[in-house]
């Protein structure tokens, strides 16, 4: 198996997680802000940022307003600027609220 360190603990990878990982392909981008993915997250392939962003919000009971028409564009470098609308684009490509586990709120 191999090492993992994450949040300053190891744990081992198996041989089969190691290769789910190893088949996302390099290129691929994140569906919400277009961020190079880390692998699935809440029921998809998401960036580190986003899966972050989707968890704090679901576990902290986040409640966001959009100060302009909803329609923000989500990037990359702009996908900060607007926490309402982001997190309704997580939403929109699949992210899962039940797939945040409450038990891990810290």
């Amino acid at each position: 198996p191999y090492m993992f360190s994450a949040g300053g603990y190891h744990e081992n990878i198996s041989q089969t997680q190691s290769n789910y990982l190893a088949a996302i392909p390099p290129s691929e981008l994140c569906p919400v802000c277009g961020d190079k993915v880390s692998g699935y997250h809440y029921g998809l392939l998401t960036c580190e940022s986003c899966k972050g962003f989707f968890k704090r919000t679901v576990q902290n009971k986040k409640v966001y307003t959009c100060v302009a028409e909803r329609q923000c564009h989500i990037d990359k470098t702009q996908r900060k600027r607007c926490p309402y609308c982001r997190f309704q684009k997580c939403l929109e490509v699949g992210m899962k609220l039940e797939a945040v586990r409450a038990d891990r709120m810290r």
